[in-house]
């Protein structure tokens, strides 16, 4: 009990030392606590469907024109850039 009463006349009589160290406190506990929710909003509740893993994005984007990537199915004709496009500097090394 001793002890308690002389921490407290110590704040008391220090009061921008008091101000700061329990503001820093409250800091750290307000943004634990905003961290900790987005955290557990975004990766730790499930999803609030029936089947989470059969979720589909129907709008992700396809490739780009004259990229050289492939779709899902193996098409990479459609994806190709034409046969008479000008050479690159990457074609012009492979000759």
């Amino acid at each position: 009990m001793l002890n308690i009463r002389f921490a407290l006349r110590t704040l008391f009589t220090t009061p921008f030392v008091t101000t700061v160290a329990v503001s820093s406190l409250a800091f750290g506990i307000g943004a634990n606590t905003a961290i900790f929710s987005l955290f557990n909003q975004m990766l730790l509740k499930p999803l609030p469907v029936s089947a989470p893993n059969e979720l589909v994005n129907l709008e992700a984007p396809g490739p780009k024109p004259g990229s050289q990537s492939c779709n899902q199915a193996g098409d990479c004709d459609a994806a190709s850039p034409p046969e008479s496009s000008p050479p690159t500097a990457r074609h012009a090394w492979n000759r």
